[in-house]
């Protein structure tokens, strides 16, 4: 192309700036996470540096998550990987982990990321051979992403991560943590607000994974559907629930989806209502986003709890 002519001297011009553009502009972090809760906060703390992968979409059973190519694939390329951790993705990621076979992510390489760290975990067994259940946590309930307190604690690590990776960026990261963590404490003056009036309610679950929510807001867990995590229910410990519901005046049980055939027979016996509600943000819908989704999970607890 001639560059003689006015308009090519321009178009060359417009092509060097576009060429010199892109050559500056750093990649993006790919980051992997196996949960939409960490894939948010690393999308809030890390800004348009970081193109956060997620492994599930939110719906799935994080004790029974099946493992695809894709996933493979994903971590086989990442620059990073952030885990819930507690032992909660125990029986799929490790040997996704190593099949990846990229340094980075295995839990001694710079790019890894368990989100737990630092977190107090609350119901760590004093057993955990078989009778105590199929879904036992050695180190404790995995479920504190229920609990904007130690979500809080989640939110340094994500950006500690960022910080090893990308330490020019230092300063952006930690500032947009100190946005998130005025967001929460905003969040947490509502959140508060609203559970308030049922503070030392009782409320019964499907599985043991509401003991975080209940801590953070001064509810009380009084039962199982499941009589041992992980076991399917039994005639006679859901008879007990019933019995317990009735005689407590227990107005709500929580279970996910998944499980709400079993949760509204129970409800309808024992005068309670249910309140159907995953364990974490989705990927996209109403629940996209961990703020959306506490939110939501707020909301339905004051509609159902019963005043002690």
């Amino acid at each position: 192309m001639s560059t003689s002519h006015p308009h090519n001297r321009i178009l060359a011009a417009c092509l060097l700036c576009a060429s010199l553009a892109g050559a500056q502009a750093p990649a993006k972090l790919r980051i992997v996470a196996t949960v939409p809760d960490l894939a948010d906060l690393l999308q809030r703390i890390g800004g348009d540096r970081v193109a956060p992968q997620c492994l599930t979409t939110g719906q799935e059973d994080l004790h029974l998550v099946r493992t695809r190519p894709s996933l493979l694939i994903q971590l086989r390329r990442a620059d990073a990987f952030v885990q819930l951790g507690l032992d909660a993705e125990h029986a799929w990621v490790p040997p996704l982990l190593r099949s990846a076979r990229n340094a980075a992510i295995q839990p001694s390489g710079k790019g890894f990321c368990d989100a737990s760290r630092g977190v107090k975990p609350l119901q760590v067994p004093q057993r955990t051979n078989r009778g105590a259940g199929p879904d036992i946590h050695p180190y404790g309930n995995p479920h504190y992403n229920l609990d904007p307190r130690r979500m809080r604690t989640a939110a340094r690590n994500v950006c500690a991560l960022l910080e090893r990776l990308d330490p020019p960026r230092t300063k952006d990261y930690r500032a947009r943590l100190a946005a998130w963590e005025k967001e929460l404490d905003r969040h947490l003056v509502v959140w508060k607000r609203k559970l308030a009036p049922f503070r030392g309610a009782q409320f019964l679950e499907y599985h043991n994974a509401w003991v975080y929510f209940a801590d953070a807001f001064e509810l009380k867990v009084a039962g199982q559907l499941e009589p041992a995590p992980g076991l399917a229910p039994t005639p006679t410990h859901l008879a007990k629930m019933i019995d317990l519901a009735k005689r407590e005046r227990i107005g709500l049980i929580v279970a996910r989806p998944q499980r709400a055939d079993l949760a509204r027979r129970v409800a309808r016996d024992a005068g309670a209502e249910v309140a159907l509600l995953q364990l974490g943000s989705s990927s996209e819908g109403s629940a996209k986003g961990w703020f959306a989704f506490m939110t939501r999970t707020v909301d339905a607890f004051a509609a159902r709890l019963r005043k002690p």
